[in-house]
């Protein structure tokens, strides 16, 4: 009797190698990034340009829809005599708190604001540097604006002695916005420290002579 052949078993299928994962690619340096590498003073313009941004934003969440539009303008280094020549050009209050001792003046300023910088000694004009500042934004219906954000939640408000009414958010309280009946203009006191914003709004702002 013939044996019947023996079958062999199929080969085992040996699991495919564990092909190793790619390395990640490293993103190239925006051609932005490189040019503030090579220039730094860019650095500092684009600081500035946040730094404006930053008071359009706070007022743009104060304000809502009552907000100003922003406007290019350029930072200069002022006088109290120019301040006030300023004023009188633009054919409106400009606000701040005085001079200060050893603080420079510095003036940003178009159609829809103006803002009055207190930089300490040796803080370059249009720096990145936070400082007392005072926004001063046009608008035909400041006063009733404030009135009527003071009620809102998580605000803030005292009288102030001259008559007017200074608001803040409990959010973010180095912003004080002060209005007056009868004036045409919402200024801003902005401050690194929220009590040094309190104390500038309710004691020393006024319009520049």
């Amino acid at each position: 009797m013939t044996q019947p052949a023996k079958v062999k078993p199929a080969p085992r299928k040996r699991a495919p190698a564990k092909q190793p994962r790619p390395k990640a690619a490293t993103a190239p340096a925006p051609p932005s990034a490189a040019k503030e590498r090579q220039h730094p003073h860019l650095r500092a313009l684009a600081a500035f340009a946040i730094l404006l941004a930053a008071a359009v934003a706070a007022s743009v969440a104060f304000l809502g829809e009552d907000a100003p539009a922003p406007a290019p303008a350029r930072a200069a280094a002022v006088s109290p005599a120019e301040l006030a020549a300023r004023a009188e050009e633009l054919g409106r209050p400009i606000y701040w708190a005085g001079s200060l001792p050893g603080r420079t003046l510095e003036l940003t300023s178009s159609e829809t604001g103006a803002f009055v910088r207190y930089l300490p000694g040796g803080t370059p004009v249009g720096g990145a540097d936070p400082t007392l500042t005072i926004a001063t934004y046009p608008m035909a219906e400041a006063y009733a604006t404030a009135v009527r954000r003071a009620r809102a939640a998580g605000m803030t408000s005292r009288r102030t002695r001259d008559g007017g009414v200074a608001v803040w958010s409990t959010a973010q309280p180095t912003s004080v916005y002060l209005a007056w009946p009868g004036v045409r203009s919402l200024v801003e006191v902005y401050a690194p420290r929220a009590a040094d914003a309190r104390a500038t709004a309710l004691a020393a702002v006024r319009p520049v002579r």
